[in-house]
């Protein structure tokens, strides 16, 4: 069984393990509460609440809420599909196995962003073995092209590679699935804020 680990420190941990979502009505009670209990108290509450208040914004601080919304994310994904697969939700691309996170690197709209240093790009576990490459002069990308029908001319493009060590040519149905997934992060990339390759929930 393969054991996966992530660092954090005790807030990170708490928000995980007691929801990191608190309904809205419930932060408007208790913010409404201290305003004003704060009027009646003597100095010594007033110390009190000041703690209290501090602790309060520390764990409703949006940093706080972004760390353990990728802690969520990262549990959820701890066992997932190891193989090649479509993904469209953001925070499982986020935390894609090292396969995908291959073939994705390789979608020329991330790739294009990752070379001008504008997202993450799995930078704690993707190796970037052809750097500046980008579109058919990248290996990947021609792994994923290689036999599959150009809708732009309508041309079929078959890449003469002598193939990587460890490497087999792409079955058609993984092909079209990496497809499917690049056309979601080059979405993703376009209109959103979020970095879809980032594990941490970063911005972009």
């Amino acid at each position: 069984m393969q054991i996966s680990t992530m660092m954090g420190d005790d807030l990170s941990f708490r928000s995980l393990a007691y929801g990191y979502e608190k309904h809205p009505g419930t932060l408007s009670f208790m913010e409404n509460t201290m305003n004003n209990v704060s009027n009646v108290l003597t100095a010594g509450g007033q110390a009190f609440l000041s703690t209290a208040r501090s602790i309060y914004d520390n764990l409703n601080n949006s940093h706080a809420m972004q760390l353990a919304r990728a802690a969520c994310n990262k549990m959820g994904n701890m066992f997932a599909r190891t193989d090649i697969h479509e993904i469209t939700e953001i925070s499982n691309i986020q935390n894609a196995n090292l396969i995908m996170q291959r073939y994705i690197m390789a979608c020329p709209e991330v790739r294009s962003v990752f070379q001008s240093q504008l997202c993450n790009g799995y930078s704690e576990t993707y190796i970037d073995m052809y750097p500046g490459k980008i579109g058919e002069d990248h290996y990947d990308y021609r792994r994923v092209e290689n036999g599959i029908l150009n809708d732009a001319d309508e041309r079929i493009t078959h890449y003469l590679d002598v193939l990587v060590e460890g490497d087999r040519e792409l079955m058609f149905d993984e092909q079209l699935a990496i497809k499917k997934t690049w056309q979601k992060v080059a979405e993703l990339m376009q209109y959103g804020t979020v970095d879809p390759t980032d594990p941490l929930n970063g911005s972009m």
